[in-house]
């Protein structure tokens, strides 16, 4: 093999080294901290109730910020931090001005990753229910009991942040020079061993 398709064939595997080397110290920050898992003591609730959140598997001694997400609305909760084991529990009472729907349950990092989520499904607060009185043919008085239930589904935002956005694109840009720097020294190897 001549010198020149020699140092092409270098270049080449260098440019691969170097490539899954970034890739590998890029993906690093993007894993700092671990995913948790988030349980709530029912996964339906009222404006008005109060719910008991419980967290698990997460970093020992964090600092997690709670927040109830919705589509129009975020309640935050304040901090929490975790025991030696990376577990809490918080009570969240649900706020009187939230609107039934979709919800999700957030911990988040320090760094303003989500940690931990868990859905949520607020359904309107029930009103006190008086019952009606209805005759029917045949049959004797009843007593109906009306309700309705609507909890409209939301679409829920999820957060990318600007230090996860940073890495995207760096790999991106990364990937897009070192494969022109491949092509080009393809081509002009080719080129000079034709």
């Amino acid at each position: 093999m001549s010198a020149p398709g020699r140092f092409t064939q270098l270049r080449w595997r260098l440019g691969v080294a170097l490539t899954l080397a970034a890739i590998g110290l890029a993906a690093t920050p993007l894993f700092a901290h671990e995913k948790g898992v988030l349980t709530l003591n029912t996964k339906q609730a009222a404006p008005g109730d109060t719910l008991v959140a419980r967290g698990s598997k997460l970093a020992k001694g964090a600092a997690l910020r709670i927040e109830i997400r919705g589509a129009l609305k975020t309640f935050p909760f304040g901090s929490v931090h975790t025991d030696a084991a990376g577990k809490f529990e918080m009570r969240l009472p649900i706020p009187a001005d939230a609107k039934p729907g979709a919800y999700r349950v957030v911990a988040i990092a320090s760094d303003g990753d989500v940690s931990a989520q868990e859905n949520l499904v607020l359904r309107p607060v029930q009103a006190a229910a008086v019952p009606s009185m209805t005759r029917m043919p045949d049959m004797t008085t009843m007593h109906v009991m009306e309700s309705r239930a609507t909890a409209a589904p939301a679409d829920i935002r999820v957060v990318t942040s600007s230090r996860a956005w940073t890495v995207i694109i760096g790999l991106i840009v990364f990937a897009l020079v070192g494969g022109v720097l491949l092509l080009r020294g393809a081509t002009s190897g080719s080129a000079r061993t034709a």
